[in-house]
């Protein structure tokens, strides 16, 4: 084969090849920003996530920006909620970002493997999920950085019962930003989870991120995000309504306080939702102390204990196991926060 027409193989030929230091081994996913790849460093053998921005987006000012930027913005982070950048790196005019690997799923992937399995995810299971995103946020916001697009995609959820926070692709520093990028485009971000501030191209704070999260745990207890639309024009015009069901008249389950901690998330107005990440953590500790003490085993590492012979789970009370692809029957609930099958 020649030379030119290698260079035209679609991306997913990059596997076995190598980039830096990384042979990269299998395709993990790809979205509108790149692929992401399972690579090894071939001195120390260790399996990293690296994501590699496709050709034809190097030619856009503003992807390669925005890819840049997502590489710096995650650099800067150190906290356990938040999937670490290692690396970033130009390679053969290939731009390429190293991240610790996630050995788990996107909350979107969990979301799919419930509605399969004809399940609601347990509530306790959610909310200590969206704590501990909510912790990494407030952690992140502390340091001046909003996220602007979270969604379940962007929450990785490890075998460990750890929840990482990814795609820092449209984080944004709240002092002294460059706002080129958000300037020439309409939209930046996901509709459904948007705050509606964030549909002009004006600036946002951390409150974005505290509707988007509010969205998300919507989403996660009843099913759907609160607005959902065929198109970005009918999300739009919804939200401007702000008529959507209440969660406990979507889930009995759910408390008054939960309901009211979710509602003060997804407020229209900015200046109407919790002042704070550490309000919102403050908030959901109230209204389900369960999920906190499911995030602190979590966090902790207890939740990689290895199950003794017998085979019992040790999930922590509460937090039950994501259905397999086809599970007909619940799941039982034991002792050891929610593990995944790859």
């Amino acid at each position: 084969m020649s030379s030119a027409a290698q260079q035209e193989k679609p991306q997913d030929s990059l596997v076995g090849q190598m980039i830096g230091s990384y042979r990269l081994l299998d395709k993990l996913g790809e979205g509108g920003m790149g692929a992401v790849y399972l690579g090894m460093h071939v001195g120390l053998l260790h399996e990293y996530a690296i994501k590699v921005l496709p050709k034809k987006q190097t030619e856009s000012k503003d992807a390669l920006k925005r890819f840049v930027r997502e590489a710096q913005r995650a650099g800067e982070l150190d906290h356990p909620n938040i999937v670490p950048v290692i690396h970033f790196g130009l390679e053969e005019n290939k731009y390429f970002m190293v991240m610790v690997r996630v050995d788990g799923k996107s909350l979107k992937q969990v979301l799919r493997r419930f509605a399969r399995a004809k399940r609601a995810v347990p509530l306790v299971d959610a909310v200590c999920w969206v704590r501990q995103a909510a912790s990494g946020l407030e952690y992140a916001h502390n340091e001046g950085i909003i996220h602007r697009d979270i969604k379940p995609d962007n929450l990785l959820l490890g075998r460990d019962g750890l929840l990482r926070i990814a795609d820092f692709g449209l984080a944004r520093r709240v002092e002294n930003e460059d706002l080129t990028i958000t300037q020439t485009q309409q939209i930046l971000g996901t509709p459904m989870y948007m705050p509606l501030e964030q549909w002009s191209a004006e600036q946002v704070d951390h409150r974005a991120d505290i509707y988007a999260l509010g969205a998300t745990l919507y989403h996660l207890l009843c099913g759907e995000p609160p607005i959902v639309g065929k198109s970005a024009i009918e999300i739009l015009r919804r939200r401007m309504d702000n008529k959507f069901d209440k969660p406990r008249k979507r889930r009995s389950e759910i408390s008054p306080k939960l309901e009211s901690a979710m509602l003060a998330m997804i407020e229209r107005d900015a200046a109407d939702r919790p002042r704070s990440m550490t309000s919102v953590l403050k908030m959901l500790d109230e209204a389900c102390p369960e999920a906190r003490e499911a995030a602190e085993r979590a966090l902790e590492g207890l939740a990689g204990e290895e199950p003794e012979a017998s085979g019992e789970s040790h999930r922590p009370a509460g937090v039950a196991a994501v259905p397999e692809r086809a599970e007909p029957e619940p799941m039982p609930r034991s002792a050891k926060p929610a593990t995944l099958e790859v």
